[in-house]
């Protein structure tokens, strides 16, 4: 059908042995590629898919591996290897088909394949759609999706990542790997699946076939008729940030940038390429790393990231050597403060000698023979202090003794000086004739200085007798 005229091409006209489910035109019309239940177009060989050229005129080399074989002993007779749909996708060329595999080949030739990923149970992939860089499958299968495998027995044994899969999954049509963020979960009532699927002008994805339920935008299972349709989501990225900085701040680098010029924006910071946080304003700080390499990327609420910051590197350290300098200092000060320690440290320790000397005299047998002057010496201490008191009377009684001592001059002048002084040391053991009857009488013998003063003043009493 040329769409200029809306007329039928009655110059392109391919013959094939076989029901076509499926076809898909190159973007410039000079290839059309089929799959299908055939295997043989214009008397040609096209086992299941055809490549067609010059007008329909020629079939290119397109060999496919089927994932199942049948056993030639059993000689089993059902129809396999055989594909539901092929879909052009500019650099390669993809197909949907039987015993639950989605392929991808490319264009040059021999077409060879590039990917495949098989389901686990339930089964073959029904209908193709590309949508910009997005390849959706859809299929009757509820389970698994295993990626590079090409098999259909032990399917798992060759794969490399493993998905799950409810009736629909997306693809990037140059990798072939799945989009995992595409996930919906869609269940039938007779297990045929999806039959159908295209993006309107709006880009909403619409899917139909033999479905009733579905999982809604709130997480909430919900009742469908015969088809379901996914809004697109926001792809955009925001604007990127710029003029990323960072500067030492003590043991910490500070960075800041200038915001993205989208309101609501998040900024992911990175640090040799590791995201590191997430922050609303334009300014972090984060304990410092020697020659870390910095980036800074916005992120808007749908999760699209923007581009990164050119990178702002840290430098070494620059309080190192400053820090360092008072460490050493510091064993400087404590130097010489272990060596005025010791010296204090020695001096109770020369002190305790001393003071053990004594110790060792108390053992000694002298002291017991000089224990008694040393009782003594603190009884005369308490005397000598109450002597000033004491002496009054003392110094009376001689007053009366004046005027008996006055007929005799020559021998009183002389005399009173002798018991003035005497007095003292005699007058002492008479205030402890009180407290000691007993023991000025042995200490008067002991003194012979003291007793001859006593032999003139008796002689002056026989005298005045």
């Amino acid at each position: 059908m040329k769409i200029s005229t809306n007329q039928v091409d009655r110059t392109w006209t391919p013959r094939f042995n076989g029901t076509v489910n499926g076809m898909s035109a190159s973007a410039d019309n000079s290839e059309v590629f089929a799959a299908g239940y055939f295997t043989e177009m214009n008397d040609q060989r096209a086992f299941r898919v055809a490549r067609i050229l010059d007008s329909a005129k020629k079939v290119g080399t397109w060999e496919v591996t089927p994932s199942y074989l049948p056993d030639p002993q059993t000689r089993e007779k059902r129809v396999w290897g055989f594909h539901f749909d092929v879909q052009d996708a500019g650099s390669s060329v993809w197909l949907g088909g039987t015993e639950h595999m989605i392929s991808q080949y490319t264009k040059n030739e021999p077409m060879t394949r590039l990917s495949s990923s098989i389901t686990r149970n339930g089964g073959d992939f029904q209908d193709l759609h590309l949508n910009g860089n997005n390849i959706y499958g859809a299929c009757h299968c509820g389970d698994f999706l295993y990626q590079g495998s090409g098999t259909h027995d032990y399917a798992w044994r060759g794969s490399t990542v493993t998905d799950s899969i409810r009736l629909v999954a997306a693809f990037d049509k140059d990798s072939g790997k799945t989009l995992p963020e595409f996930a919906p979960t869609l269940k039938g009532k007779s297990g045929h699946g999806i039959w159908e699927s295209f993006v309107d002008s709006n880009g909403v994805l619409w899917v139909g076939g033999d479905l009733n339920r579905s999982l809604g935008e709130n997480g909430v299972q919900q009742e469908s008729v015969g088809f379901v349709r996914y809004a697109p989501r926001d792809v955009t990225p925001p604007p990127a940030p710029s003029n990323l900085t960072v500067t030492q701040s003590g043991d910490n680098d500070q960075l800041n940038w200038s915001a993205s010029g989208e309101a609501g924006a998040r900024y992911h910071v990175l640090r040799n390429d590791r995201v590191i946080a997430t922050v609303n304003g334009t300014s972090y700080r984060v304990k410092h790393t020697d020659n870390a390499r910095y980036f800074v990327r916005a992120a808007d609420a749908n999760g699209n990231y923007s581009a990164s910051t050119s990178v702002a590197v840290s430098g070494k350290k620059a309080e190192q050597p400053k820090q360092e300098n008072p460490k050493q200092e510091n064993p400087k000060q404590e130097n010489p403060q272990p060596k005025q320690e010791n010296p204090k440290q020695d001096d109770p320790k020369q002190e305790d000698p001393k003071q053990e000397q004594p110790k060792q005299d108390n053992p000694q047998q002298e002291d017991p023979k000089q224990e008694q002057p040393k009782q003594e010496d603190p009884k005369q201490d308490n005397p000598k202090q109450e002597q000033p008191k004491q002496e009054d009377p003392k110094q009376e009684q001689p007053k009366q003794d004046d005027p008996k001592q006055d007929d005799n001059k020559n021998i009183v002048k002389p005399q009173p000086e002798n018991p003035i002084q005497d007095d003292p040391k005699q007058e002492q053991p008479k205030q402890e004739d009180p407290k000691q009857d007993e023991q000025p009488q042995p200490e008067n013998p002991a003194t012979d200085d003291q007793v001859q003063p006593a032999d003139p003043n008796d002689d002056l009493k026989a005298e005045r007798a």
